[in-house]
């Protein structure tokens, strides 16, 4: 038997400003902070049972758990022979609750002394990654005297899942050694 469990607890900072000149006077400046929490919480079982001299079965199950939030401000201002003429404000947050499962169910048999042997393994996935990402901007044009606000909400929910399996043969001979797959 192996069993095993991880946890990890940080976040993460980015930051960038960035200047952009533009012939005739005209100026962009966008600066951007950006700070990600992440908890992730990742486990793993592996059974193994022989059940003769000949005959194993074995199980694993390996999980991952990711809870992530994420904070932006991005506030982009354009400046015309140094005024400031439009002036955009973004505040975002992002949630995802990630969850993965891979289940593995194996049976090996030798059939002879000389290593003949087939196994059989079924296996199960399943990934579900919803994301919900809201944001405001609010929008300035000084120069044309107008401030428009906007508001989103961005839902996503991505979902796998994937069942498969498949029988291995490996039959070496004296002569030559013979393997093949059935899926």
């Amino acid at each position: 038997m192996l069993a095993g469990i991880n946890y990890r607890y940080g976040n993460k900072i980015y930051t960038n400003d960035i200047d952009y000149l533009y012939p005739g006077n005209e100026q962009w400046t966008n600066d951007i902070y950006n700070k990600k929490n992440t908890k992730n919480l990742g486990t793993l079982l592996n059974l193994k049972y022989d059940i003769s001299e000949k005959k194993t079965l074995g199980l694993q199950y390996s999980g991952s758990f990711i809870n992530a939030n994420t904070f932006e401000d991005n506030i982009s201002k354009n400046y015309i022979g140094g005024m400031l003429a439009k002036d955009y404000a973004t505040n975002g947050n992002t949630v995802s609750k990630a969850r993965t499962n891979a289940v593995n169910m194996n049976y090996n048999q030798k059939l002879d002394t000389l290593g003949k042997k087939f196994s059989v393994d079924l296996d199960y996935f399943n990934s579900v990654s919803p994301k919900d990402n809201e944001f405001i901007t609010s929008q300035k044009d000084i120069a044309g005297n107008t401030s428009q606000d906007i508001f989103a909400n961005n839902r996503g929910r991505q979902q796998v899942q994937n069942y498969s399996g498949k029988i291995d043969f490996d039959m070496p001979y004296s002569w030559a050694s013979l393997s093949f797959e059935l899926r």
